[in-house]
């Protein structure tokens, strides 16, 4: 990664490594998943104008891609999603935050919202959205409260929320990836996409640019890659993860030459 971050305050590298490289970038058909693409691409590119690399976004149809399940087959996830929801056990945890939701709907009225109600549960609220107020508001060193005047009470209880709330919404997500159907169809297409892809690179010529392929996608798709290939998501202080922003992850082919090796 530091080689990366050099790259565009060296021209002459910057060249060498496109040569050397067959950049392509594809992102989920969203603006912020496109704009994170574009950020990432111009970190590695600099001023460089991607269209004279061919290196350009290039945004999937959401019938096809396989970075968001829920896009490309919306019944079939939902019926998944739903028999992990109505299980007793989620069902009884799912109730005990519904004083939680309560009172962050006090602050955040449209969470209470019927239409706002996503993926189910007795708690009633949508709790992508409560978590992603604090998430992105944290991001930006900006304040909880948004209402005016300023109330210095209401900013320390909204403080008081942060946790509890990400903490509930890491436990549903949890249940859902512990189940190997919908972590399946989640995580599945993805990483075997990338798995055929490095797969690939041995049946290319020696002169032929290695491929570079990003891929721009939501944090529930992150978490899901993160499940399928059991990595360890609890935090040092014990409290489940959730991807923050801008995590990437990096699968790499790497060729070792072990000819000197003892």
């Amino acid at each position: 990664m530091a080689l990366l971050l050099l790259l565009d305050s060296n021209y002459k590298s910057l060249e060498l490594f496109l040569d050397q490289w067959d950049i392509s970038i594809n992102s989920t058909n969203y603006l912020r998943t496109v704009t994170s693409a574009q950020c990432f691409l111009h970190g590695l590119l600099g001023d460089v104008d991607p269209s004279s690399h061919d290196v350009s976004v290039k945004v999937r149809c959401r019938k096809t891609d396989t970075l968001n399940a829920f896009d490309k087959n919306p019944e079939f996830m939902m019926k998944l999603v739903s028999d992990v929801v109505e299980s007793a056990e989620f069902q009884t945890k799912d109730a005990a935050a519904a004083t939680l939701a309560a009172r962050l709907a006090l602050y955040l009225p449209g969470l209470a919202n019927p239409g706002n109600r996503a993926h189910g549960g007795p708690s009633g609220i949508n709790w992508i959205h409560a978590t992603d107020h604090f998430v992105c508001r944290t991001s930006h060193n900006i304040q909880y409260t948004c209402l005016e005047p300023f109330d210095s009470s209401m900013e320390a209880e909204m403080q008081e929320f942060a946790l509890p709330a990400l903490a509930h919404l890491s436990w549903r997500f949890r249940q859902w990836y512990e189940s190997s159907p919908l972590l399946s169809a989640i995580a599945h297409p993805p990483l075997h996409e990338v798995e055929m892809g490095l797969k690939s690179v041995f049946l290319l010529p020696d002169s032929q640019p290695r491929p570079f392929t990003i891929f721009s996608c939501h944090d529930v798709t992150i978490l899901a890659l993160l499940y399928g290939i059991g990595a360890e998501l609890v935090l040092n202080d014990g409290h489940t993860f959730w991807p923050s922003y801008a995590t990437t992850l990096a699968f790499e082919l790497v060729k070792v030459d072990d000819r000197n090796s003892e």
